[in-house]
């Protein structure tokens, strides 16, 4: 055992500082926090990790797709990212944000962006791009989770199928 200040103390505590939760050193970096949670929801995407996903999800979270579909409820979602992952298994999905906007004191911030996607349709590849935006809030934990996320697809290369655009809305 190595002695107080010695240099196997020292590791141990940059370990500590390092494997620590993100959110738990990012009260005062509320900005950061959000974009290492969404690298974090970005790798889950290309892991195919649902389970992941949904622990970056508030209970009540809503999607609103690309394509205008509407999925309400982590664990919807978290079928409905299996359900995906299980249908192509080389599907891909990136968000890059632009503006992240906090409003620290209400624990709440609005991140923008723009998105792409590679997805395997029945005819063959699709390639939907668009912009999105999301809404994070602060758990008493301090973690930042997505309460709501709207995709809106402004292009897409590729197979028909995969970028059939929604049907239009009923009156």
């Amino acid at each position: 055992m190595n002695a107080p200040g010695s240099i196997g103390a020292w590791w141990l505590l940059a370990a500590l500082v390092v494997l620590a939760p993100q959110t738990a050193r990012s009260a005062d970096r509320p900005e950061a926090a959000i974009r290492t949670a969404r690298n974090a929801f970005n790798a889950a995407i290309r892991a195919h990790d649902a389970e992941a996903i949904g622990r970056m999800l508030l209970p009540s979270y809503l999607v609103v797709s690309g394509a205008s579909a509407q999925v309400l409820g982590r664990e919807a979602n978290i079928a409905n990212w299996e359900k995906r992952f299980r249908a192509d298994p080389s599907v891909v999905y990136v968000r890059t944000p632009q503006t992240i906007r906090v409003n620290a004191a209400w624990g709440i911030a609005q991140e923008t962006g723009e998105w792409r996607g590679v997805l395997r349709a029945e005819d063959g590849v699709s390639e939907p791009a668009g912009t999105y935006a999301a809404k994070w809030q602060r758990t008493s934990a301090g973690a930042w989770l997505l309460q709501v996320e709207v995709f809106t697809t402004l292009t897409c290369r590729g197979a028909a199928k995969g970028c059939a655009p929604p049907a239009p809305v009923a009156r």
